[in-house]
This record gives C-alpha cells, sequence and structure tokens, in this order.
C-alpha cells in the first residue's frame, strides 16, 4: 500500500471509520442488528481505499477534486449511522436532562419560546433553510479553497472540518440527545420543503 498517497485528512477518514467498526464490534450485544451496522464503515473504508490509491496521481482538475473532497459524501451516512448505534451506553435518550439545563442557563425552553414567538410558516421555512445551507457552506468553501487559494489553506479547512464533523459524530454516539423534535412542537410550521417534518 502506497502510505505516501495517504494524507492527515484521509488518515482521520480512515481512523474514525475504524474506531467506530471497533465500537460495534466490542458493544454488539447492545445494538440491534448490529451486523448490518457494520456495511457503512467497511464501504467508506473501502471507497476511501479506492479514491486514494486510485486517484492518487491523477493530475485533471476532476479525478483531484474527487480526490480531495470525497470525505464529504461521506457525512450523510456518518450522521446516519449515530442514530442506529447511539444507545450503547444509555438505552433511553438524555434530552430531559439537557433541557433541565437550558431551563436553568435561560430560564425558558429557548425551542418552545420562539417557536411561540415566532409562529409564521415563511419564517420557519427561512430559518430550516439557512440550516440546511451548511451542507452547502461545506462544498461551497472547499471548492472554492481548491481551486482559488493555496493548497495549504484548502488541507487546513479539510482537516478542520473533517476533523470537528468526526469528533461530532462520535459524541453524537455516545450521547443520544434527539433535540428540539421531542419537545413535541406539533403546532410549528412544517410542510415547505427545509421545513418537511
Amino acid at each position: 500500500m502506497k502510505t505516501n498517497a495517504f494524507n492527515v485528512v484521509d488518515r482521520c477518514t480512515l481512523a474514525y471509520n475504524g474506531i467506530v467498526l471497533a465500537v460495534i464490534l466490542v458493544f454488539h450485544a447492545r445494538i440491534p442488528d448490529w451486523p448490518a451496522r457494520l456495511l457503512p464503515n467497511v464501504g467508506m473504508l473501502v471507497a476511501a481505499l479506492l479514491i486514494v490509491l486510485g486517484l492518487h496521481r491523477r493530475t485533471n482538475l476532476g479525478a483531484r477534486l474527487i480526490r480531495h473532497l470525497y470525505p464529504m459524501a461521506f457525512f450523510p451516512f456518518m450522521y446516519e449511522q449515530t442514530g442506529s448505534i447511539n444507545h450503547i451506553f444509555c438505552p433511553g435518550f438524555l434530552d430531559a436532562s439537557f433541557q433541565r439545563i437550558e431551563v436553568a442557563v435561560f430560564g425558558v425552553q429557548p425551542a418552545v419560546m420562539l417557536a411561540q414567538w415566532f409562529p409564521q410558516r415563511w419564517l420557519a421555512e427561512l430559518l430550516h433553510g439557512a440550516y440546511f445551507s451548511y451542507y452547502l457552506l461545506f462544498t461551497g468553501l472547499g471548492f472554492f479553497l481548491y481551486l482559488r487559494r493555496g493548497r495549504r489553506e484548502f488541507f487546513d479547512y479539510m482537516l478542520a472540518l473533517c476533523g470537528t464533523m468526526y469528533v461530532c459524530y462520535l459524541i453524537y454516539i455516545f450521547l443520544p440527545v434527539r433535540g428540539a423534535l421531542c419537545l413535541g412542537l406539533g403546532d410549528v410550521p412544517g410542510g415547505g420543503l427545509f421545513s418537511e417534518t
């Protein structure tokens, strides 16, 4: 295996998938349908190895973009997986504890208060769209830095982004919290492109 083909982002991507595989194998008795939970990580490991080794020496722009931006394509799969393996240590969700902390800090549940103060459908759609846009920001900024800035800035960005995402996903696995979904805000507007509930 060509070890010089792998940069620090590749190593972080491989390490994250290896850690999750190890967690699933060690705690498999607590994970329903655990063999199926291994497949995303095995698939991402194989895909990463094929992309890095297959495109390492390619010089055309398309191949280089795929080679260096591929970890972002894994983010949705990694995030989705956290919800299926996040009850390793806690059989339920820890939302009640975090809601008590929010009330202690703010005096209210911020999500409930804001939903009551601003019940307009257009505003809910705008805010959900803004939240969704960070996915576009990741990719857009990656393209911009790769095409218009130096390699150093691009690789610093990719390391910071991937490192942050991988640490967050590990936290999600060990700290099961659903967020505002569990507050039962049934009267909050939905049904839009971004606010479909």
